[in-house]
């Protein structure tokens, strides 16, 4: 079969020597017969639900709703967001006479057949065992779809659940300059496996997260390029602590748009300077020597090669409660190849000197 067209496919890839079950219509006037990408066209092995009802359509009795769900998930890494067909949520319909429900299957589908003709409200609820990765949902307002079903006729409908909770507040002291550009607040979820949801901040230093499920939930600064001599803030900072466990939970109803949440800025880590002397494995001064200080949540950050003098003594600027590594290294031209020895683990303990004496030959 010639699959032709353009955009976003939302459907199946066509592949050879499978078998679709595919969804389509005759154009007016035409014997040919139209498709398009977003129609849940499936594999045969996906369609059982659909199938069954085709065969057996004349022996049922009543209207048919049908249709899609989507959502929005976090992606793998936790950090960036994508759309996603909402496997396991719970699509419901019902007016004053009756209520029906269908579970959404793994392609986003779902089916609910036999309906008396008539008007019916439509809403969606997320998978009820609370485990279901870190789906969100898109919107600001949960929405309540109405649909009108006609006798022995099927009604196809497209839905997007979302939620409705909402934290805002504002950081006092905030300042959009170079140094503070990189913080966004976010809101981590302490009930169900939702991950975190983040805002930037407004010029005021406002902010609000929306879009969040009933729960509780930790609200914190992210700062991503701390801790760095040129940055001097924690990465992750909790109001009234730097700790997680200890931070104060916010809770979040259905509805409910938690705000006047204030915020100080972080604190400056303090800052301090090393002295450094390192000397080689007969106990001389390890003169013009390169080494690398770095810290151990950030390798890359402040990990510039810098060199010791010819006494062997480098000075360099650190920040109290971040750990540290030192490594050592120098060209031996014996070998002619560089060597490196292992990290030297070191944080600020009030001394402002260190001296390593390395090993080896």
């Amino acid at each position: 079969m010639p699959v032709v067209g353009s955009g976003t496919n939302c459907d199946e890839d066509f592949a050879v020597g499978i078998s679709y079950l595919v969804y389509a219509r005759r154009l007016k006037g035409s014997g040919v017969l139209y498709t398009d990408v977003c129609m849940s066209n499936k594999p045969s092995r996906y369609a059982a639900e659909d199938l069954d009802y085709l065969r057996n359509r004349h022996s049922l009795k009543g209207g048919v709703v049908l249709g899609t769900v989507r959502g929005v998930s976090l992606t793998g890494d936790c950090e960036s967001w994508d759309d996603i067909w909402l496997a396991g949520a719970t699509v419901s319909l019902a007016n004053d006479k009756v209520s029906r429900h269908a579970v959404v299957d793994n392609k986003g589908n779902f089916l609910i057949a036999g309906l008396a003709y008539g008007t019916y409200s439509v809403w969606v609820d997320p998978p009820i065992n609370d485990c279901f990765g870190c789906v969100e949902w898109r919107d600001d307002d949960r929405r309540i779809w109405n649909v009108s079903v006609e006798p022995d006729r099927c009604t196809r409908i497209e839905l997007e659940r979302d939620f409705t909770g909402s934290i805002a507040g504002k950081v006092l002291g905030y300042r959009r300059d170079s140094e503070r550009e990189s913080l966004s607040i976010y809101a981590s979820s302490i009930d169900s496996k939702i991950g975190l949801r983040s805002t930037g901040l407004n010029d005021d230093g406002s902010f609000n997260i929306r879009n969040l499920a009933p729960g509780r939930y930790l609200v914190g600064m992210s700062l991503k390029w701390g801790p760095q001599t040129w940055y001097p803030y924690n990465a992750w900072y909790y109001p009234g602590t730097g700790k997680r466990d200890e931070a104060m939970p916010i809770v979040v109803g259905e509805w409910e748009a938690v705000h006047d949440i204030t915020m100080p800025m972080p604190p400056r880590l303090k800052e301090h300077d090393l002295k450094l002397k390192v000397c080689d494995p007969h106990g001389q001064p390890a003169a013009k020597y390169d080494f690398a200080f770095y810290n151990e949540d950030d390798p890359l950050g402040d990990s510039s090669i810098h060199s010791l003098d010819g006494k062997g003594e480098a000075t360099i600027q650190c920040l109290e409660d971040v750990r540290y590594y030192i490594v050592v290294s120098a060209y031996d031209k014996a070998r002619r190849r560089d060597v490196k020895w292992l990290p030297v683990p070191w944080s600020w303990d009030g001394h402002d000197s260190l001296r390593i004496n390395l090993s080896g030959d």
